[in-house]
């Protein structure tokens, strides 16, 4: 504290402060305040601290006025509290009352433990076949870690003895207590195994699991046969949703997993119930099993149903149903419908793809100014080329598999294809014609003579070289000359060259004497320019 608030203190102050005051750093700042006030500031003061005594006291009542409920309550708990303590008292005194009756009962206590005797001896007996009981009280023990462990015969064991003891001694609680806990194991042990039956298991281990099933006699045949083959369809089913098989390009592995699992499947129920196998002295599938594969050929065939535009799956499924012949669930007849849709789309697809650049091919030959020796001529037959490798690819991708119905629909895409380049031959001619000159033109010429007598024989012969003339004779019942007097697998020649037949062929000054190489006998080759 300076000289200037020592003053100021003696001056207010004259018979001194209370130590609790000049403790209070509110205080002292106060005053370090007032001693730098002027007089009329400190005039002033008194009429401030009025103000603000007022304040304080209206801040005060508006307290107690929004807080009276509180007081009350405080009041009340205060009474309350004040009466449990009278109740407190008055229970004192009545347990001192009761102290001499407790003490008679404890005396009575006594007396009753004394004709415990006979319990004792009764426990003493008990202890002497301690080791027998201990055996019997264990078992639920020993059983979770006979199941834990995948001691499937000594769990066996362990919950027909808990089952005999417990129908031999009906009436002792431990032992049906001991009976409940064991059928409790029992019961893991089953999921457990029809768990591993959802896996990937050989017929041997299906043969040990639904062996054990049987032997634990919760489920009847009927309900294990179902969900055996419940299970089994469990396991195929994760494998078509597992993501490394969701993820391929082709479908050849997702084919592959129905091959190989549903002969799988097929194989171990049959191996698993004999019985299903033979009804009355006949080979016959078992109704269920027959219910079962059913509904997973038609899932088979509603996947096959977004396959059929995937390049190789017809060659996969015609596998798929051939192995599965072997055990009486040959498919194909069901899926070819599937396929000669899809491949016919896939076909057409390839076609238009190809078909889509001739024209800007026509105009990027630049007939007028080549001079490059193009695919070993001397004449601009790029378009050509390239329309020709496209029909082919499209032969290629079908001659590994092709489909006898679908002969005269392929037939008829290329033959429209080639139409429609023949109109697009045309109407270079007519845009250009005008200024086209001799040279042009005949370069022309030489284009419309290599599309009429070079490109559309060797693309009948790719055709006939997919599908043979023989073959379709055989296949329809009808001779070869037959088969090409209705112009089945033969293209209609006249057709095509309709919309270019107004343009006549001159005598060339140099004559096209190269031919296109003409296919092997099952090889279809590619012009490359």
């Amino acid at each position: 504290m300076d000289i200037d608030t020592e003053s100021v203190l003696n001056l207010m102050f004259p018979d001194g402060v209370s130590d609790a005051w000049t403790d209070n750093p509110d205080f002292n700042n106060y005053l370090s305040k007032l001693s730098v006030y002027n007089l009329e500031k400190l005039c002033k003061e008194p009429d401030h601290l009025d103000i603000e005594k007022m304040s304080i006291l209206n801040q005060t009542q508006e307290l107690a006025f929004a807080n009276y409920k509180t007081f009350i309550k405080t009041a009340e708990c205060s009474r309350e509290l004040f009466k449990q303590f009278q109740k407190i008292e008055s229970r004192l005194n009545s347990l001192i009352s009761h102290v001499p009756d407790f003490t008679t009962g404890c005396e009575s206590l006594l007396r009753q433990c004394s004709s415990l005797e006979s319990d004792r001896q009764a426990s003493s007996l008990a202890l002497k076949r301690h080791s027998d009981l201990l055996q019997v009280l264990e078992l639920p023990q020993l059983l979770e870690s006979s199941v834990r462990s995948a001691l499937v015969e000594e769990s066996l064991s362990l919950i027909a003895f808990a089952q005999r003891i417990a129908k031999s001694h009906p009436n002792i609680p431990i032992l049906q207590k001991v009976a409940v806990e064991t059928e409790k194991w029992s019961v893991v042990l089953r999921s457990r195994l029809l768990a591993e039956l959802k896996g990937e298991l050989s017929l041997p281990r299906c043969l040990v699991d639904v062996g054990v099933l049987r032997r634990m006699g919760a489920l009847s045949e009927p309900e294990l046969r179902l969900i055996f083959l419940q299970a089994r369809g469990h396991h195929l089913s994760t494998l078509l949703s597992s993501p490394q098989v969701q993820n391929q390009t082709s479908v050849l592995k997702r084919i592959e997993i129905y091959r190989s699992q549903l002969f799988n499947i097929i194989t171990q129920y049959k191996g698993v119930f004999p019985d299903a196998a033979v009804i009355s002295g006949k080979q016959k599938q078992s109704p269920l099993l027959e219910e079962w594969v059913s509904i997973k050929v038609n899932e088979f065939l509603s996947d096959t149903d977004g396959w059929a535009n995937e390049g190789g799956s017809f060659e996969g499924v015609m596998y798929l149903g051939q192995s599965l012949g072997r055990v009486g669930c040959d498919l194909r007849g069901l899926s070819t419908s599937y396929f000669l849709s899809g491949t016919a789309t896939r076909m057409k697809a390839i076609l238009e793809s190809s078909l889509a650049d001739f024209p800007q091919d026509m105009d990027k030959a630049a007939l007028m100014s080549i001079q490059e020796d193009l695919c070993g001529f001397n004449i601009p037959f790029y378009p050509l080329a390239r329309l020709t490798n496209g029909i082919l690819s499209c032969l290629n991708n079908l001659r590994h598999g092709a489909p006898l119905a679908l002969a005269q629909p392929v037939t008829s895409l290329v033959e429209e294809t080639l139409f429609l380049a023949s109109q697009h031959i045309s109407n270079f001619h007519k845009k250009e014609q005008q200024a086209l000159g001799k040279v042009e033109m005949e370069m022309l010429f030489k284009l419309v003579l290599c599309f009429s007598d070079q490109m559309l024989p060797h693309l009948q012969t790719c055709i006939h070289t997919v599908y043979p003339p023989a073959e379709i004779a055989q296949y329809l019942s009808l001779s070869v000359s037959k088969l090409q007097s209705q112009g089945l697998t033969y293209l209609d020649f006249e057709k095509i060259l309709g919309p270019i037949k107004h343009l006549q062929i001159p005598k060339l000054e140099k004559p096209l004497t190269e031919e296109i190489k003409q296919p092997e006998t099952n090889v279809i080759t590619n012009i490359v320019c």
